[in-house]
């Protein structure tokens, strides 16, 4: 989880929660370091559709039979569209 101040308009429960979740969270920083060293390192120049986590290849922790599964792929690329086009036509 990133901490990105979201609840600011909240201030009491933004400390509460501030407070309780400080040791999960990463810095804006260290949220975007992985997305950073995917684009730019030349060791991940030749991967593609892998799982990056910290800043290494985290592949392992993943159930491969539904992450590498085309099918549920293109599903759930469907119904983000479907949601997406749904949030645009209600909005004024």
């Amino acid at each position: 989880m990133i901490n990105t101040n979201i609840s600011r308009g909240y201030p009491v429960f933004s400390k509460i929660v501030s407070i309780i979740t400080k040791p999960f969270v990463k810095t804006v920083q260290q949220g975007a370091a992985t997305t950073v060293y995917c684009a730019v390192s030349p060791d991940c120049e030749n991967d593609s559709a892998k799982y990056y986590e910290s800043c290494w290849d985290d592949e392992n922790s993943l159930q491969k039979v539904l992450a590498h599964d085309q099918e549920f792929q293109d599903a759930l690329w469907e119904q983000s569209l479907k949601f997406v086009k749904k949030f645009e036509e209600s909005r004024p």
